[in-house]
């Protein structure tokens, strides 16, 4: 089985790998640190949402079925009371994706709101994706490829761009020029 720490040991080789080149080509410090963060965020997203993968075994572990009905896992997750397991499939779905609408529109403050728009739906559409991928690739559907995981995925990238524009609303421009100017 493919664990999320195999993944972790890679992206810690991968951001020391990369913090020498950086330093090497003589990077700004704070956009060496502002990359650094988002490549460990997604290490971790990608470790929480894909790992572990059972490529041996698989029959060990029970198929998942996917859903393509808006709102029916979140409707028969919700029926069975306010549990922790329904905090952590909703709340959990859309905090996962906040930082990552953070980093957009820190990153998309000049450019037009439909790439802005677009490039949100990607990171949900990414997971989704990779899930289905890997599942079709090891010949069984260990993770569920679920719309309203993209749904929440979608909402908490929407309320991160919110919570930066708020948070960041006199020092968004500021932050985007000392990131991507020179």
């Amino acid at each position: 089985m493919l664990s999320a720490v195999d993944l972790y040991l890679f992206g810690a080789i991968g951001i020391v790998f990369g913090g020498v080149i950086a330093f090497l080509l003589k990077a700004i410090p704070l956009k060496i640190l502002f990359w650094s963060v988002f490549y460990v965020y997604i290490i971790v997203v990608l470790g929480l949402t894909l790992f572990p993968i059972p490529y041996q075994g698989a029959e060990l572990f029970g198929s998942v079925p996917n859903n393509f009905i808006p709102f029916k896992t979140i409707i028969s997750t919700l029926q069975m009371g306010l549990t922790v397991t329904a905090f952590i499939q909703i709340a959990g779905n859309i905090l996962i994706a906040a930082p990552y609408g953070v980093v957009l529109d820190l990153t998309m403050r000049k450019s037009n709101k439909i790439w802005l728009f677009l490039f949100l739906l990607l990171f949900p559409l990414v997971i989704e994706s990779l899930q289905f991928i890997i599942g079709f690739a090891i010949g069984y559907n260990y993770r569920s490829v679920d719309i309203d995981d993209f749904i929440l995925n979608a909402l908490g990238g929407y309320l991160g761009i919110l919570f930066s524009k708020l948070f960041f609303k006199n020092y968004g421009d500021k932050i985007y020029n000392r990131l991507f100017s020179r």
